[in-house]
């Protein structure tokens, strides 16, 4: 297999995968089977799981006291718009009552106003008695002088109605100017009730989508710790459930495609072949593990993208590049089957592909006499 010693890419792959080894090669160092190792791993994933699933599970709690706070608060404005509402309507009868009282006062203090002004008219029309008939006290002079004290009583008690009158009036248009304050109050109020439980609403909806996504977040962390479960008792029943060695020929395809290129087939300047085998996917397209193991690398690598490694023991890792974006992180465990990320494409190239590698230590192996090659189509 001809290599060219100044690779960028291939160096920089070279580099990370020794460093890969010789830390999973020093931390092997110990007398630990790989089905106790492995064992091992789950017991400490199925215990993180655990321990995040009981916090999520307190926050989703903690949410819904929130929740149900803010539902009480919501009905609580709801029943002070109600009050308000009737308030305000009991006022806008109130107000139109005392519109049509003034509207009365007003009329009485017209038709008092002419009455005086009929009384001061008719005061007018009498002329006083003249100063020979006074001194002659003719009949007619105490007639007359009757009349004018008549006239002064009448125009006297028309103008005490007519301040009646006026001052009621007034006192109408202050209840009314109160009542219209009282209203404005509750008006302002009402916007402000309003404003708030608008808020409540907004934190309320917000609130929910988190409660909704967290608990989805829970159902998915409880289905992968009873996974998780479910593959230790396969452990410890099965003896060599987890020896990648006896899954060769089994292994599951990383992500259904077509066969683009294949194991140490010569690239195209003919000078390099390749390591792993080139697979043509719709972009966007999810991959998969195609083993239990644990994510040793899952970073941008020059050359070949995005890039996650998994280790699977006793040596033996998969390679996963030219992704999209990667959904693990390092120190990940993942089962076979589980998405690592989706496929994407070559930077300064055509199509929508996966490259996968199987090695052994620093030995790449040809990855079709391990995967079950159901899923990918020869070239």
């Amino acid at each position: 297999m001809i290599r060219l010693p100044d690779s960028p890419a291939y160096h920089l792959l070279c580099c990370v995968l020794w460093l890969l080894f010789a830390t999973t090669a020093s931390a092997d160092k110990a007398p630990v089977t790989p089905a106790n190792s492995a064992e091992k791993h789950y017991l400490q994933s199925i215990d993180t799981g655990l321990r995040k699933l009981k916090v999520a599970t307190a926050h989703r709690t903690a949410l819904a006291s929130r929740l149900d706070d803010i539902r009480g608060q919501i009905n609580n404005i709801s029943s002070q718009e109600n009050a308000i509402t009737l308030a305000n309507a009991t006022m806008h009868d109130s107000l139109a009552q005392f519109q049509a009282r003034i509207s009365t006062a007003e009329t009485a203090i017209q038709d008092r106003t002419d009455a005086l002004r009929r009384s001061r008219s008719a005061l007018s029309s009498l002329p006083p008695p003249t100063l020979l008939a006074t001194a002659l006290q003719k009949p007619s002079v105490e007639l007359q002088r009757r009349k004018i004290a008549v006239q002064h009583y009448l125009i006297h008690k028309a103008e005490r109605r007519v301040d009646e009158a006026v001052s009621h009036k007034h006192e109408l248009i202050s209840n009314k100017a109160l009542l219209t304050h009282t209203s404005r109050n509750l008006n302002s109020s009402m916007e402000e009730l309003i404003s708030t439980r608008q808020d409540l609403l907004d934190k309320r909806q917000s609130l929910e989508m988190e409660f909704t996504h967290l608990s989805a977040n829970i159902v998915k962390q409880q289905d992968r710790i009873d996974s998780l479960q479910t593959r230790l008792t396969e452990i410890r029943e099965i003896a060599d459930s987890l020896v990648f060695t006896a899954q060769r020929g089994k292994l599951p395809d990383p992500t259904p495609g077509k066969l683009k290129h294949r194991f140490a087939e010569p690239k195209a300047q003919g000078l390099l072949t390749w390591d792993g085998i080139l697979v043509e996917a719709p972009n966007d397209q999810p991959f998969s593990a195609v083993f239990d193991g644990k994510v040793v690398f899952a970073d941008h690598l020059q050359g070949l993208g995005n890039v996650a490694i998994v280790d699977h023991g006793e040596g033996y890792m998969s390679l996963y590049g030219m992704a999209d974006f990667l959904v693990v992180e390092t120190d990940q465990l993942v089962l076979s089957g589980d998405m690592l990320g989706t496929v994407g494409q070559a930077v300064g190239k055509p199509g929508s592909r996966l490259y996968f590698e199987i090695r052994h230590n620093a030995t790449t192996l040809n990855p079709q006499d391990w995967l079950a090659m159901t899923k990918i189509s020869p070239n």
